[in-house]
């Protein structure tokens, strides 16, 4: 059983490490779409399991409508090569109940998998810069159910047609030999809620970059938040959060 990964990255060497160190362990290529990084993500996520850095250029915007393309299409190359890619973003990472092999040897007629999803928030911004050898499912387990992170990012490229994902990737409605499975222990942890000066910093340096076409579509808004609002939805989450992982 063969599983590519497609990771879509801007000036994310903090955390790329632990992108590339969790999927290292199961898949087999894991490709990265680097929208032209100032720092070290490319040369992080090399040293850390990956086995490709693809770039792309956006002229230093963030570009929702580039993204989108490119998750739609970045995968069809696997076909008859995979047998199942993974679609996402690098702080997305997901979490089997089992041996991820073991677990998709068990769904052989699904072609498309809903995980359930959770903002993972906590106090970490201390320890990201430290230790970068250590998991980051292994640093903090505990999350907000957030029904908007069941993103399909795990499907069978031999049996899709079109993913066709809307902006965002958080909902798709693909074409081809459809079965789609959902609540079979599969989670999709969102890695972003991390403190809220790194959460504020993050959000400043995207909203910066939002394109014109952005802007006008309201893509990317939660960019724009105030840090009092990120304030009020951090409490929130870490105050309803649920130990996720054992």
């Amino acid at each position: 059983m063969s599983i590519w990964l497609y990771v879509l990255a801007w000036n994310e060497q903090p955390i790329i490490n632990y992108t590339a160190l969790h999927y290292s362990k199961f898949c087999d290529r894991l490709i990265l779409y680097d929208n032209m990084s100032t720092d070290k993500t490319a040369e992080t996520f090399m040293k850390y399991g990956g086995t490709e850095v693809r770039k792309f250029d956006t002229r230093n915007t963030f570009s929702d409508i580039k993204n989108r393309s490119i998750k739609n299409n970045c995968w069809k190359e696997a076909r008859g090569k995979a047998d199942w890619v993974i679609v996402i973003d690098t702080d997305e990472f997901l979490y089997f109940p089992k041996d991820p092999r073991e677990f998709l040897g068990e769904y052989g007629d699904v072609s498309v998998f809903i995980p359930t999803g959770y903002e993972m928030v906590g106090e970490l911004e201390d320890q990201i810069m430290i230790n970068r050898d250590t998991p980051i499912t292994e640093k903090l387990k505990y999350g907000y159910r957030f029904q908007l992170m069941d993103k399909p990012a795990l499907f069978n490229p031999n049996k899709i047609n079109e993913i066709n994902y809307i902006y965002g990737a958080h909902r798709a409605t693909p074409s081809g030999e459809v079965k789609v499975a959902a609540n079979t222990g599969l989670k999709l942890l969102h890695f972003k809620w991390l403190g809220l000066d790194y959460l504020c910093n993050r959000y400043k340096l995207c909203a910066d970059r939002l394109s014109k076409q952005n802007k006008t579509m309201g893509l990317g808004r939660h960019y724009r938040y105030s840090r009092e609002t990120l304030s009020e939805c951090f409490d929130k989450y870490k105050a309803g959060a649920e130990k996720v992982i054992d």
